[in-house]
This record gives structure tokens, C-alpha cells and sequence, in this order.
């Protein structure tokens, strides 16, 4: 291991638990904003702590301290990883991993071995624009895809970050990894500070004023949906609740129709089962599995949507679009059964 810094105690960088702070040596990453530019190029060895001293230092606060988190750099780059994490899981502390999500199938045997018991991935952009942020080209997407799903399906306690700068961030992008790892997961945006050791000058975090608005924005998005307020109505801003009404309004009418059977084509599921008819699963089974039938999401969704609007504009709309609805399922009754 290439250990070139040491905190022996944090109380902010793992959750609820005190613990150890190192940074290892190397990154794959170029993240224009990056505090640690020190990390990221190989050393001939100045500065390197000898990683007995991190483990002789567990060994003693044992019992004071819970944890040792494992920052960089990017620490899955780190050839001897695993039999260090091991060495610190015998003498019985927490480990946390702090990764930008390039390296999922080192990811993945970690946790499968145990090895991890919380994570904190970087996720530095929306998708379309992560070579730019991560000042590298030709990021392999798939891989931060992998990862993504990986801690999602994980046993292990996660959160996703996302460190922004007026340069390289939007309210759009930031509403896209929202779209990515969905509305559940434990997500922190961080304001980027300017500091003498950054990797590019002249870069800009958000005014508090901006960052208060983006928050609203990203809490208005994550609680928009119609499974996020199937067990009970999420309180929403002026701004959210037209933003809500704007996307329970693309989900009804021609266009809904049109959505639903494209759906659940791809999904492969059935058009129609007269065995089920205006069967309406519970609560659970929609968010986990959603409708059987494509018919049957009729009933189970659009069919409600109508009175969950909030603004008169889109209470006018969704009248429309409802009866547009329900004269279709009547044709579709109609033909299904021969009377057409």
C-alpha cells in the first residue's frame, strides 16, 4: 500500500462512527477541481507512510476508535488493497472506501468478501459529460454503471456524491444522477472550495442562494413520481408541484398510451389478461414489480392520475387526456372481444 496521508481521527468522514483517515497514492482521475493534486502522479517514495504504523495506530485506539476510512487518490488502485483491508478486519474496526466508481470488479470482490462496510462513491457528472469532469477522455461509463449497481444490490451501507462547480455543473446534469441511482439512495452534494493545492484556478463553487435552489429543485425531482407518494403525499415547493403535474401529465393521454405499450414491450409483458381484469396490485407489488399487464397499468396508475393534480392548468389537461383514456379502453374492450 502507498499511503501518503494520515488523519488519526475524524468525526465528519464516517457516518456516525469516529475513525481513521488515510489517502493513498495515485488516481486514474484528473477531476479539474480536485484538492489533492499531490495524490495523483506515482512518488519516488518521499513522504510514504509505512502501513504497520496505520495498523500498529488501530491496534492501540481500539475500542476509541470504530473505523478507518480509505480515501486518495483512488484506492482500488492500490495493488495490495485487499490484504490490507484484511490486516485491519483482524484487529476488528469498521473500514469505509471512498472510490470513484472506475474499478467495479475490485469493487465488487471486496464486498463480496466482506472486506467493506460502507462505501462512498463519486458519481463527478451526469454521463454525457464525465470526461469533461473527470479531466480524463474516454471514460469507461459501463464501469460507473457497474458500480452504481453494485452498491445498489449491496448489502453494505452506501452513499453517492457529487462535488459541484459553477464551471462543470448543471441543475439538468445534477437531475440526471438523480435519474441514475434513483430516488432512495443516499446522495450529498458538495460545494467545491477554492484552495493554493487545486488542480485548475479559477474555478467557482455555487452562492448559498444557488445551492438552496438546487436542493428545492433536486428534492422536487426525487419526490415528483407517482410510486415516491404511494405511501403518502410528499410536501412539495410551488415550483415542485408544477414540475410534478408537468410529469404526471407526460404519463396520460396519446402519448401515455403510446409510453405504456412501449414499455411493456420491452419489458415482455402481456397487452392483456381477461383472467386478471382491472386487477390492482398493492402498493408493494407496483413498486417492485409494477403492472402485469399493460391494460392493467390503466387501472393501477393513469387511471388515478387525474386527481393527483395540483394546478388548475393541469387539472383542465388531465380531464382530457383522461376521457381520451378511458374511450380507448372502451375501443380496446370493443375489438378484444369481437363486437368491433
Amino acid at each position: 500500500m502507498t499511503i501518503s496521508g494520515m488523519e488519526k481521527l475524524t468525526l465528519l468522514d464516517y457516518p456516525a462512527n469516529t475513525a481513521c483517515l488515510i489517502f493513498t497514492q495515485g488516481c486514474n482521475f484528473r477531476c479539474p477541481f480536485c484538492h489533492n493534486k499531490n495524490l495523483l502522479m506515482d512518488t519516488n517514495g518521499d513522504g510514504i507512510i509505512d502501513e504497520n504504523e496505520v495498523l500498529d495506530y488501530l491496534k492501540k485506539r481500539k475500542g476509541l476508535v470504530d473505523g478507518i476510512c480509505i480515501s486518495g487518490g483512488e484506492p482500488l488502485l492500490q495493488r495490495d488493497i485487499e490484504s490490507f483491508i484484511k490486516k485491519i478486519k483482524e484487529i476488528g474496526v469498521k473500514v469505509k472506501l471512498d472510490t470513484n466508481g472506475s474499478n467495479p470488479q475490485k469493487l465488487k470482490k471486496l464486498i463480496d468478501m466482506g472486506l467493506i462496510d460502507y462505501v462512498a462513491m463519486d458519481i463527478k457528472n451526469d454521463f454525457s459529460n464525465y470526461d469533461k469532469t473527470s479531466g480524463v477522455d474516454n471514460i469507461n461509463i459501463e464501469n460507473i454503471k457497474k458500480s452504481i449497481y453494485i452498491l445498489e444490490n449491496s448489502n453494505i451501507e452506501y452513499e453517492f456524491r457529487t462535488t459541484v462547480v459553477k464551471e462543470l455543473h448543471s441543475i439538468t446534469q445534477l437531475e440526471h444522477i438523480c435519474e441514475y441511482i434513483g430516488p432512495n439512495a443516499r446522495y450529498y452534494i458538495q460545494n467545491y472550495r477554492d484552495c493554493s493545492n487545486v488542480l485548475q484556478s479559477g474555478l467557482n463553487g455555487f452562492s448559498e442562494k444557488e445551492l438552496f435552489d438546487i436542493q428545492n429543485i433536486l428534492n422536487s425531482c426525487e419526490n415528483i413520481g407517482f410510486s415516491s407518494n404511494l405511501e403518502g403525499k410528499k410536501e412539495l415547493s410551488k415550483e415542485g408541484k408544477i414540475v410534478q403535474d408537468a410529469d404526471r401529465l407526460d404519463a396520460i393521454g396519446a402519448i401515455g398510451i403510446a409510453r405504456v405499450f412501449t414499455y411493456g414491450g420491452k419489458k415482455g409483458k402481456a397487452i392483456y389478461n381477461p383472467d386478471e381484469e382491472n386487477n390492482i396490485i398493492t402498493k408493494k407489488e407496483y413498486i417492485k414489480n409494477g403492472s402485469n399487464t399493460s391494460i392493467s397499468h390503466f387501472y393501477d396508475k393513469l387511471l388515478k392520475i387525474k386527481q393527483l393534480m395540483n394546478t388548475d392548468t393541469a387539472i383542465k389537461i388531465a380531464e382530457h387526456r383522461q376521457k381520451y383514456m378511458e374511450e380507448f379502453l372502451e375501443e380496446f374492450y370493443e375489438e378484444w372481444n369481437g363486437r368491433r
